[in-house]
């Protein structure tokens, strides 16, 4: 029998502009589904959507994701969420208007997975619809994270802060992400849990075979002509004092 994909999607967290976006490409490219509507960050939109509202119904938001103390949960079932990211005619799967899960289990036996940084602060919602989802943590330097967070908010019709213009303000964000997802993905079996850095995927070699591996897809196939490792390594010199543990941690230099 074909392994059941339904339970066990591929659940991207990470601080924004960290590479999020770029993995979750990369795998729908390599045939994991990731959304059959996804907007321009590669965030399936019903997984978005939910996300927004479990944190704006708490008070946070991904900008002041610990405002408020919130256990989430979501609104939602494992089966409509699957359903909506898949985009599947009710038709396909209602028999006398009743959902055939079962069926759905097995007509859509389709690897699949999404992405969205928020994801870092509601996976335990995810986790009690899917308990078998596979997580990929994604991290990049902080001072260059910090430095496009800035660069993003002067784009226009993208999201403007104008707290973002603080590179300090952005390096204690990243903190708060990657302090975050690091105690999320203590609590994950290793046989479910990667945690990649961003500038080591764009060398593509073992990093990249490693998740394909993981995911259960090639990725190297088409991964050259996507990315341009030289993008790694340009960041503003900072302070990363306040931010040294995590970068230790992650296996960070402070250059």
């Amino acid at each position: 029998m074909l392994p059941l994909h339904f339970n066990r999607p591929v659940v991207i967290i990470g601080m924004h502009r960290s590479g999020t976006s770029l993995v979750a490409k990369v795998l729908h490219e390599a045939g994991i589904n990731m959304g059959v509507e996804r907007d321009h960050n590669e965030e399936s939109l019903p997984f978005l959507s939910i996300n927004q509202k479990m944190m704006s119904e708490s008070g946070n938001s991904w900008i002041d994701p610990l405002k408020n103390d919130a256990q989430y949960h979501s609104p939602e079932s494992a089966l409509s969420m699957y359903v909506n990211h898949f985009k599947i005619d009710p038709n396909d799967y209602a028999l006398g208007g009743k959902p055939r899960s079962w069926y759905l289990k097995f007509a859509h036996n389709t690897p699949w997975g999404f992405k969205d940084p928020r994801n870092t602060f509601t996976l335990n919602a995810w986790l009690e619809l899917f308990p078998n989802a596979k997580v990929i943590h994604v991290t990049r330097h902080p001072a260059a994270v910090a430095d496009s967070l800035a660069r993003r908010n002067e784009i226009d019709g993208e999201v403007h802060d104008e707290r973002l213009n603080d590179l300090q303000f952005n390096l204690n964000l990243w903190k708060v992400y990657v302090d975050e997802a690091m105690k999320q993905m203590d609590s994950i079996p290793a046989s479910r849990k990667r945690t990649i850095q961003y500038e080591r995927l764009l060398q593509g070699g073992k990093e990249l075979t490693d998740l394909g591996r993981f995911v259960g897809a090639d990725l190297v196939a088409g991964f050259a002509a996507r990315v341009h490792p030289d993008r790694a390594n340009h960041h503003p010199d900072l302070d990363l004092s306040s931010v040294a543990e995590e970068m230790k941690i992650l296996g960070y230099t402070d250059n």
